[in-house]
């Protein structure tokens, strides 16, 4: 009984740490993809933060998908989970971006 504890305690530690790495790179991965299609990094930051809680529930649901599937490709169905969500991010932010570029024009 003490041992099956100590391992679910051991698995929780391990997602939890899986999850604030991969929130971290998605994070870090928008902001850097944003600059590069000219956001302002501020902006890319603000963005960032808007979308928190969707990109910790999406990073939540693929740590655990990659539990699942626990093995030799956990690395590569990482990388692609972590890449899928910027991308989908940038192209979000990057529309915001010029929605907002472009409402100031009109100022």
């Amino acid at each position: 009984m003490i041992h099956e504890q100590n391992l679910m305690d051991l698995y929780e530690a391990v997602y939890q740490l899986a999850v604030k790495d991969d929130y971290k790179a998605v994070c870090h991965g928008i902001v850097e993809r944003l600059q590069a299609n000219r956001v302002p990094e501020l902006q890319a930051l603000r963005f960032v933060k808007s979308e928190q809680h969707r990109i910790k529930w999406q990073v939540r649901k693929d740590v655990f998908e990659e539990a699942q599937s626990y093995g030799n490709n956990t690395k590569a169905i990482q990388k692609k989970h972590i890449n899928r969500l910027v991308s989908e991010l940038v192209a979000e932010g990057v529309d915001k971006w010029e929605e907002q570029k472009s409402r100031l024009r009109t100022l």
